[in-house]
């Protein structure tokens, strides 16, 4: 049994997508950073002396808009992969420029702190969200098509002896009388076991799923030997390990 994808046939990307997005997100772009620093011109220009602002506070009206941008960074790559990005983008981009427009009217330092932190914030998603939906610019539809044909994934395996053989990239994954997959990497972790990575078929994919992998078995069916050696068994654990 192949443990490669299914081959899809990638949709011709419309020209008329590039035009409708591409244009916009980079106009977006040169204006956010164009938020980013002009607090930088406003200061010298007379905003510093108007609104009585020192130069502590200068630094803090510069900064507070990154501790804002913070906020919406992992919403926004969550709604973009989850939720609807044309309502959220829609409603960050209305926020952002109402904003904007009250931060020319801020009459006290207070005020342009304030208004200066929810601009980062209205701001903070719309990279995320642009940066996580990228499928979206590549043809979303070939994609998702593509997900759904996926027959394996890569998983983290441990070997459940210690004084075990090194595996190698390449060698057989084995369970239930057949293979299963393939050993990608391995190495000894903190505990003095070998763990690794594999690459194997969908169902045999759940967390302490027993498996067994020939070391070496790669070498040997290069030089036409048969496996006829007993698998070393491993299962299946976390791919991110919890620190002690």
């Amino acid at each position: 049994m192949s443990l490669t994808s299914t081959a899809v046939n990638r949709e011709k990307i419309p020209a008329l997508r590039w035009l409708r997005i591409i244009p916009p997100v980079l106009i977006t772009c040169i204006i956010s950073y164009m938020d980013r620093v002009n607090i930088a011109f406003a200061m010298p220009g007379g905003m510093d002396a108007e609104l009585g602002i020192s130069a502590s506070i200068a630094g803090l009206a510069g900064g507070i808009f990154f501790i804002g941008y913070l906020f919406l960074q992992v919403p926004g790559g969550k709604l973009a992969v989850y939720g609807n990005g044309k309502r959220f983008i829609g409603w960050s981009l209305l926020a952002w420029a109402v904003i904007s427009i009250l931060t020319g009217m801020a009459t006290s330092q207070y005020q342009l702190l304030a208004l200066r932190f929810l601009l980062g914030v209205a701001e903070g998603g719309f990279g995320s969200y642009v940066k996580t939906y990228k499928p979206y610019f590549i043809g979303r539809e070939a994609y998702v098509a593509r997900e759904k044909e996926r027959k394996g994934v890569v998983i983290r395996f441990r070997f459940d002896d210690q004084r075990v053989r090194m595996a190698h990239n390449g060698d057989p994954v084995v369970a239930d009388g057949r293979r299963i997959g393939f050993v990608t990497s391995c190495a000894i972790d903190g505990e003095r076991f070998l763990t690794g990575q594999a690459y194997l078929e969908t169902p045999y994919t759940k967390l302490d799923t027993p498996i067994g992998i020939h070391q070496g078995g790669a070498l040997r069916a290069a030089q036409g030997d048969i496996m006829d050696r007993p698998a070393t068994a491993a299962k299946v654990v976390s791919r991110f390990p919890k620190l002690k």
